[in-house]
């Protein structure tokens, strides 16, 4: 999803869902909301947690009888950019927080991270259903230049 920003455009915090089904297990990973980014005052700084802006989330369902899935979010990465923008000195990083909408989870969060990041979550028979809300932001001290920006972070389950 992507909207005009005053002076620069809105960005999308994707998620790759994948599904890894075996006897006793299956987990899938769905995009509820792809989010928006916008720039801060100083325009060193755009994000999902900037005035106006949306997280992206993603809702997963573990089925498992007695077992335990981990789930994976990759560190972001900038897909599309204008031109004019200067890149050199960015950092791309992401932030979660994962909360049971059905099942026992004790939930999980992550502060902002350049890093590649994972929990546990275990089903016992029913099975879980929970949410997880992602903030994407790029820091840049050579600030953006007008136009649309856009980030990708991945969110995978596996055993």
């Amino acid at each position: 999803m992507r909207s005009a920003l005053g002076r620069l455009g809105g960005g999308i915090l994707a998620a790759a869902a994948l599904s890894v089904p075996s006897p006793g297990y299956a987990c899938s990973i769905n995009l509820t909301s792809a989010g928006t980014l916008r720039p801060s005052d100083d325009n060193k700084t755009l994000g999902s947690e900037v005035k106006g802006s949306t997280p992206g989330t993603v809702t997963s369902i573990l089925s498992l009888l007695d077992g335990t899935a981990t789930i994976e979010v990759s560190s972001p990465t900038r897909i599309q950019t204008p031109g004019g923008y200067n890149a050199s000195a960015e950092t791309l990083q992401v932030a979660y927080n994962a909360a049971a909408v059905l099942g026992l989870f004790p939930g999980a969060s992550q502060s902002y991270t350049s890093s590649t990041t994972s929990f546990q979550a275990t089903g016992v028979l029913a099975g879980l259903s929970f949410s997880i809300t992602l903030h994407n932001r790029i820091l840049n001290p050579n600030g953006f230049a007008p136009g649309t920006y856009t980030t990708r972070t991945v969110v995978t389950c596996h055993p």
